[in-house]
């Protein structure tokens, strides 16, 4: 059951990995800046290595200083990474998952964590490392995000026992209600904007990408036009001001972000535009960016000022995928690239501390 506090951005890996592993081979590293170290702080690769013989969650005790914090969902490991957003220096790892995929945060800073081969949802308290509360789903789940009117979890489910894609919808009571549209399959990721409407990313290869909406207080999900066509859906959130939409594979080598907003008509607007570069020559391939404003997401009230995620395109290998952060609405070329990151990322945010 969920607690009462709940009152107050995965992709599907088998889409994102057949289109990548092919084209990944023509990009390189490079051009980031440093990161930066916090003085007298043990270096990332020491600090991993001081802490995996212990085995199980770890936390660092600067995490309790650390008002920022970086989660990444790591699909190499099982592990999730929790990171200084500020710093970018290692503070901690949790342990227990089998396929951690998409996050999401409250308003409080709690994150929760989709569990995608467990069938599951968990939620942290900021900095901790043991969970607080831990659902069943029914189905693998691949993203979550929490309604800002009511504290409501949502959950995707990429597939689900009886095939295809569902949404759950959790409230602080604990109850689910399930929802689920023939015509919305494939669900990539879904999102809350500020009034509590839930988009959908979606696609599926029989057919185009699309967007579907459970609009607040309705009981049926339902496919919404945009003005825009996105080629390789990824993330959906709201940006503090407007409702995001990632498109991949925006012109086939690099990723956008389309800010967009609701018409008259039930429809959705773009109304703006965030393209990112990368790694030679600026191929970006991000399937779920999170965008950081200066609140939690379901409280933020005003446009983010940064991205985080992983380039795909980048360090694709032994290596890893290159985990980077943007400047946003601005987008371009990347700010800071996180040293020692996850191999192969899944789902990332940036937790405020309350």
């Amino acid at each position: 059951m969920i607690r009462p506090h709940l009152m107050s951005s995965l992709v599907l890996r088998h889409y994102v990995l057949s289109i990548s592993a092919g084209v990944a081979l023509l990009a390189g590293c490079g051009g980031s800046q440093p990161p930066i170290g916090a003085p007298g702080a043990m270096p990332q690769s020491r600090a991993i290595a001081t802490h995996a013989a212990r085995g199980g969650s770890w936390m660092l005790p600067e995490v309790r200083r650390a008002k920022e914090l970086l989660y990444i969902s790591d699909q190499a490991t099982d592990y999730v990474y929790v990171y200084d957003y500020k710093t970018r220096r290692l503070l901690g790892r949790l342990h227990g998952f089998y396929k951690p995929a998409g996050q999401c945060v409250d308003s409080k800073g709690d994150v929760w964590i989709t569990d995608s081969t467990a069938e599951a949802a968990v939620e942290y308290a900021h900095g901790a490392k043991r969970h607080m509360n831990r659902i069943r789903t029914l189905g693998l789940a691949n993203s979550c995000s929490i309604d800002p009117t009511s504290g409501n979890l949502a959950v995707s489910n990429a597939i689900t026992p009886r095939g295809g894609s569902n949404i759950e919808v959790f409230s602080f009571t604990g109850k689910r209600k399930v929802y689920s549209n023939s015509a919305c399959q494939g669900i990539v990721q879904v999102g809350y904007d500020n009034n509590g409407d839930l988009y959908v990313s979606a696609s599926s290869q029989e057919s185009s990408a699309y967007v579907c909406e459970l609009p607040h207080g309705a009981g049926r999900l339902v496919t919404v036009s945009i003005d825009k066509s996105i080629v390789r859906p990824g993330g959906v959130m709201w940006d503090g001001k407007y409702i995001a939409f990632t498109d991949s594979l925006y012109a086939f080598d690099y990723t956008a972000i389309y800010q967009a907003q609701p018409t008259s008509s039930g429809g959705l607007k773009v109304v703006g535009e965030t393209d990112f570069k990368g790694c030679d020559g600026g191929l970006t391939f991000i399937t779920q960016p999170f965008i950081v404003g200066s609140k939690n997401t379901p409280s933020n009230d005003q446009q983010g000022n940064a991205v985080v995620a992983s380039n795909e395109l980048c360090g694709f290998g032994s290596t890893g995928y290159e985990f980077s952060y943007w400047a946003y609405p601005e987008g371009g070329d990347p700010t800071h690239t996180l040293f020692d990151a996850p191999i192969n990322p899944a789902g990332e945010v940036v937790s405020i501390a309350p």
